[in-house]
C-alpha cells in the first residue's frame, strides 16, 4: 500500500468539521477519579484502567467516528456505548494479552535499569558497598520487612529503587498504552466483521502480519507525536510529584502515572482523527484478508466439522459487508460529485 498517513494529515483531518473535543472533555472527567484513586492506591489502577477508563476511552472513541452519533452529546448514547464494550466489542483491545506484555517488558528493563544501576553506584560510591551488606543481612536473616524498609529509606540504596520503579513504571505505561494505541483499528474491524470475538481477534492480527509492516508503518508516522506528549505528560508528573514535600516514592509514582492519564483524553481528537484516515485506507484490505483466511479454513476443515456451519456463515457475511461498503462508497462519490 502506499499513500502513508503522517502527522501532518491527521493535524488536516482535526480541522474537518466533526465533534471531537466534547467527547475529550467528557473521557477527563471520568478519567480524573481513576488518576485520584492511583495516587493514593496505585494498585487500584489495575482495576480501574481496564474496567472504567478504556471502556469510556472506546465509547468517546466510537461516538466521534460514528457520523450518526457525532451530533449527538448525550449521556445515554454514551452509556449505551459503556455496555457494549462489554458484550459485542468484549476484548477489542485485548486488555490482559497486551497488559501481560507490558508487564513483562517493564519488569525486563526495570531489572535492567536496576543492573546497570548498581553496577554504576558500587563503582563510584564508596558507601553503596556496606550499604548493600547490610541490605543482604537482613534479607539472609528473614527480617524481609527491615530488609525492604532498608532498601527504601536509605539514602544510597534508594536511589538504586527508585531508578528501578521509575523505570519499571513508565515502560509499563508507554507500552501498555501503544498496544491499545495498535488495537484502535479493531473497533472497525469488529464492526464490520458479524464474528465471535476470538475469531474477529484472530483475523485482525492476521491481517496486520500479511500487511508487511505497513499497518505499523502508518501507524506509528502518523502517532508519533503522541508518544512524545506521552512522554512530556509522565515526566511533568514525576517533577511536580517530586517538589511536594513530604511525598513518599510510590506516592509520587502514582502522583506521575495519574497525572499522564487524567490529561490523556487531550489527545483523544489526534487518536481519533487517525483512526478516521486509517480506516478508509484500510477498509477493505482488512475485510479482504479475512475473507482470504476464512477460505482458507473451510477448504482445509472437514465437511463434517462442527464448526463449518460457523465459518461458512462469517464468510457469507463478511462477503456481503464488503458490498455493502462498496455500494455506499459509490453513493459519497456521487454526492462529492453533484
Amino acid at each position: 500500500m502506499s499513500d502513508r498517513i503522517r502527522a501532518r494529515d491527521v493535524i488536516a483531518e482535526m480541522k474537518k468539521p466533526r465533534r471531537r473535543w466534547p467527547y475529550a472533555f467528557a473521557l477527563f472527567l471520568m478519567a480524573v477519579p481513576v488518576a485520584a484513586l492511583s495516587f493514593f492506591w496505585q494498585w487500584t489502577s489495575y482495576l480501574t484502567i481496564p474496567f472504567i477508563f478504556l471502556p469510556f476511552f472506546f465509547a468517546a472513541t466510537m461516538m466521534i467516528l460514528d457520523p450518526t452519533a457525532n451530533g449527538t452529546m448525550s449521556n445515554r448514547v454514551m452509556f449505551s456505548l459503556y455496555g457494549a464494550y462489554y458484550r459485542p466489542y468484549f476484548g477489542v483491545f485485548r486488555v490482559v494479552r497486551n497488559g501481560l506484555i507490558a508487564l513483562a517488558w517493564s519488569a525486563l528493563l526495570g531489572g535492567l535499569a536496576m543492573m546497570v544501576s548498581y553496577l554504576i553506584s558500587n563503582a563510584v560510591d564508596p558507601e553503596f558497598g556496606p550499604a548493600w551488606e547490610q541490605f543482604v543481612t537482613y534479607y539472609e536473616n528473614g527480617n524481609v520487612l527491615d530488609a525492604v524498609d532498608f532498601l527504601t529509606t536509605n539514602a544510597t540504596l534508594g536511589l538504586l529503587t527508585h531508578i528501578s520503579e521509575i523505570t519499571t513504571t513508565v515502560v509499563f505505561f508507554i507500552v501498555f498504552a501503544h498496544k491499545i494505541g495498535l488495537y484502535g483499528l479493531n473497533l472497525y474491524h469488529r464492526s464490520t466483521l458479524e464474528a465471535p470475538a476470538r475469531m474477529a481477534n484472530a483475523l485482525y492480527c492476521k491481517a496486520i502480519k500479511d500487511s508487511r509492516g505497513d499497518f505499523q508503518k502508518d501507524y506509528f508516522s502518523a502517532t508519533w507525536p503522541l508518544y512524545v506528549i506521552l512522554v512530556v505528560l509522565l515526566a511533568g508528573g514525576y517533577f511536580i510529584a517530586f517538589a511536594i514535600q513530604g511525598i513518599t516514592l510510590y506516592g509520587r509514582i502514582g502522583f506521575m502515572t495519574g497525572f499522564a492519564l487524567c490529561l490523556s483524553p487531550l489527545c483523544l481528537p489526534y487518536y481519533a482523527a487517525y483512526l478516521s484516515l486509517a480506516t478508509k485506507k484500510y477498509r477493505f484490505f482488512f475485510i479482504d484478508c479475512s475473507i482470504r483466511t476464512i477460505s482458507s479454513e473451510l477448504e482445509r476443515m472437514p465437511v463434517d466439522s462442527p464448526d463449518r456451519q460457523g465459518l461458512e456463515k462469517a464468510l457469507a457475511e463478511t462477503i456481503a459487508m464488503r458490498a455493502q461498503a462498496e455500494e455506499k462508497i459509490r453513493n459519497e462519490d456521487q454526492e462529492e460529485t453533484k
